[in-house]
């Protein structure tokens, strides 16, 4: 009886370690180190209750390597905010960033890496937001497609920041702007095809009007003999 009474509390203690380390384990929205695998479904509440998508600061580094990552942001907040020399690395077959305020907002030095074989971007304002020294990557696995649209600017850059696009074919389109780099930021393209907003077509020229024809001169009357 002795016996079973000590074995008890250390089964309860193995199983709560073991509890503890399962919840550690699929966290990946906030924390250092944190690593989700398997499913990774966000879906903001439209009362904002749970505020940012993936919100990563303060040195935080935050991975996330599984099939399919989506996304959405219903319209009220960023999908990905990175800010305070954070680092977010998503690898994935499929990663999609749906009615974001912005798809992805990095600043102060923070880095920002994704890489799958199709990400897409869909933002109420920027598509992607960077400044402060911020570097935000984008590779399509096996050549495959980035797409970006933004109901400001596809992708807007600040200060001494970075965006990088790597793929086959790249579509980057907003309804004011499709890129804008101000202060000394870079935006640099490594795509086959990249496909900007469709320009408005050029008005045709009018034609000239054809001169009217010059009257001929009348024969001058011949001397009478």
């Amino acid at each position: 009886m002795s016996k079973l009474i000590i074995i008890i509390p250390i089964l309860i203690v193995l199983l709560l370690i073991n509890f503890l380390a399962s919840c550690d384990e699929n966290s990946g929205t906030g924390g250092s180190g944190g690593n989700v695998k398997g499913e990774f479904l966000l879906d903001i509440p439209t009362d904002g209750s749970t505020g940012t998508g993936i919100n990563c600061f303060d040195n935080d580094d935050i991975n996330i390597n599984q099939t399919n990552v989506n996304i959405n942001g219903n319209g009220i907040d960023d999908c990905i905010r990175a800010q305070e020399n954070c680092s977010v690395v998503i690898n994935a077959s499929q990663i999609v960033m749906t009615n974001c305020e912005r798809c992805i907002d990095a600043e102060d030095l923070a880095t920002v890496k994704m890489t799958a074989e199709d990400i897409t971007c869909n933002a109420v304002e920027d598509g992607i937001r960077t400044q402060n020294n911020a570097i935000v990557e984008l590779e399509a696995s096996n050549s495959q497609s980035i797409e970006i649209i933004g109901g400001e600017r596809g992708i807007r850059t600040k200060d001494n920041s970075e965006v990088m696009l790597t793929s086959e074919s790249c579509t980057v389109q907003g309804l004011e702007e499709d890129i804008r780099m101000e202060d000394s930021s870079q935006v640099t393209t490594f795509c086959d095809e990249l496909v900007l907003s469709i320009p408005s077509p050029s008005p045709s020229p009018s034609p000239s009007p054809s001169p009217s024809p010059s009257p001929s001169p009348s024969p001058s009357p011949s001397p009478s003999p």
